[in-house]
């Protein structure tokens, strides 16, 4: 066993111009043809997964 800190994680970080440019590919796949209720279900899928991997790497950093 050492004594070596263990390491923060890394915060996921949130971009918001990444965010629109899917929502904008999205939204032409599904001018296009593309199925609107699994381009909409994934786009929101990611959306949360990102945002729940924010709040726990958040809740994970130590205090003080």
């Amino acid at each position: 066993m050492t004594d070596e800190p263990t390491p923060e994680p890394t915060a996921a970080k949130y971009d918001p111009q990444a965010q629109l440019e899917r929502a904008q590919a999205t939204i032409f796949s599904i001018m296009s043809g593309g199925d609107l209720s699994a381009e909409t279900l994934q786009l929101s899928n990611e959306f949360t997964d990102a945002t729940v991997e924010r709040v726990k790497q958040r809740l994970r950093r130590p205090k003080g």
